[in-house]
């Protein structure tokens, strides 16, 4: 049987078109008949959100239902295939349009799920950062880098060479069948020296009877492990 829109052949019983035509047609109807992203988003807004205490002023905030973060941010897909946006960012683009590079949209109400217009405003990301920090809001430790880091600021802050503690206090240090982890003795250590001579495959061999890695050996030998012995 053969399709009427394209003249190929119907393989699926019953069908009246082939499945390529198929596919199209469906297509085709569900663009005509999807609801648009404005119309979504807000079927999942309530606009009967609490009013922010410390600036009731401001109104009702609008609280995001659908989809949200562990911080509490909502999270949007304008169309099928889109990468998920924030739901206030969206709001933002409804509302006032597009948002300026490196821009960020930050909330007056102090409520990440508010997408109110009206409680949402432009920023930089330093001041966003100030004000999550002010606010005891802060989602992760930022540790300081780069020049802002202690041992580029105040280098002298660190125990190098002879005002280290291994130098300081060498009694501290746990070394050889002290450490929790160590395969070798003091003894083992001693009789892999004796015996190794450098020949092929003889770090194998010794990693291979004494029940430990090839690198641990080569550490041996070459005298970065245990060098105490």
């Amino acid at each position: 049987m053969e399709c009427p829109d394209c003249g190929g052949p119907i393989r699926t019983p019953g069908s009246k078109r082939c499945r390529p035509c198929n596919a199209r047609l469906t297509g085709r109807l569900r663009k005509l008949t999807a609801v648009s992203a404005d119309e979504r988003f807000w079927a999942k807004v309530d606009r009967n959100g609490p009013v922010p205490t410390h600036r009731p002023a401001l109104g009702q905030c609008w609280v995001w239902t659908g989809f949200a973060t562990e911080d509490g941010y909502g999270r949007f897909t304008p169309q099928h295939g889109d990468r998920s946006i924030g739901a206030h960012r969206f709001a933002w683009q409804l509302s006032r349009g597009p948002i300026p590079e490196d821009a960020w949209v930050l909330h007056d109400c102090d409520t990440p799920p508010c997408v109110n217009p009206a409680h949402l405003f432009l920023g930089e990301a330093a001041i966003n950062n100030a004000d999550m920090h002010a606010k005891g809001r802060r989602g992760r430790i930022l540790v300081p880098t780069g020049d802002d880091h202690y041992s580029r600021r105040e280098p002298w802050r660190l125990a190098r060479g002879d005002r280290h503690g291994s130098h300081l206090h060498p009694e501290r240090m746990e070394r050889g069948t002290g450490r929790y982890n160590a395969k070798l003795t003091e003894e083992a250590v001693a009789n892999i020296l004796k015996r190794y001579t450098g020949k092929h495959g003889e770090q194998s061999a010794l990693a291979r009877e004494f029940g430990v890695s090839v690198t641990v050996i080569n550490l041996v030998v070459r005298g970065l492990a245990w060098r105490h012995v």
